[in-house]
């Protein structure tokens, strides 16, 4: 495809161990500016943002086997994006917050220990956030991510393709975030622990996309 000037977005992202009641398992994201080459013809064409097309997913893991579970968040605000051709101006600062009692693994038992057990031991009922850099050549990304007092920028990968889909993939380790983190996580898995067999995972993947697209 052509390449383009660009920078990335949203974050994430958000963190979650996964228990309940169901059995489904398995998996399904100021600034750097990276200049690269840009067709004429895409010159004066400004870059915007999709709200509808964002998903935050994410991936908990349980068991001694690492079975993992997957869901993503139902309720995204998404602000500061600047219509402009070169991508990355229109990305720098784009924040976000994700509300954590909007968490959706379609399991509503666990959702309710999600949200309540682990966020409300964290005392975090919003996840925020901002793109702080994004590195094309070496396809990586780093996002500030806040979760209740604890601010930490997540290293992540990031690839933007010929649909102009970008994607933001990471992890976090919840036990290290910070004091209420680790309360949180002692919480879930207490909670968690007959389902779980005594093991629940403290990492989580985290995958966040959304699709731009140029005006005509």
């Amino acid at each position: 495809m052509k390449k383009l000037n660009y920078t990335l977005l949203v974050g994430f992202c958000t963190l979650i161990i996964s228990c309940g009641d169901s059995k489904n398992t398995g998996s399904d994201v100021v600034s750097t500016t990276i200049t690269t080459q840009q067709s004429d013809s895409s010159l004066d064409k400004n870059w915007e943002y999709d709200h509808g097309s964002t998903k935050v997913k994410w991936t908990g893991f349980k068991l001694a086997s690492k079975a993992g579970v997957s869901g993503g968040f139902d309720s995204i605000n998404v602000s500061g994006f600047n219509p402009s051709p070169d991508l990355a101006a229109s990305m720098t600062g784009v924040t976000f917050e994700i509300y954590t009692q909007s968490i959706n693994s379609n399991d509503s038992v666990r959702d309710w220990k999600l949200a309540n057990i682990l966020f409300g031991t964290m005392n975090t009922p919003i996840i925020s956030g901002e793109i702080k850099s994004i590195n094309e050549e070496e396809e990586s990304a780093v996002i500030n991510v806040t979760m209740g007092a604890a601010s930490v920028d997540v290293p992540m990968s990031f690839s933007f393709d010929d649909d102009f889909v970008v994607k933001l993939s990471g992890a976090i380790d919840i036990p290290t975030w910070s004091e209420n983190a680790n309360s949180g996580f002692l919480a879930i898995s207490e909670a968690c622990a007959e389902k779980h067999e005594n093991k629940t995972w403290p990492d989580v993947d985290i995958k966040v996309y959304t699709k731009l697209r140029q005006a005509e």
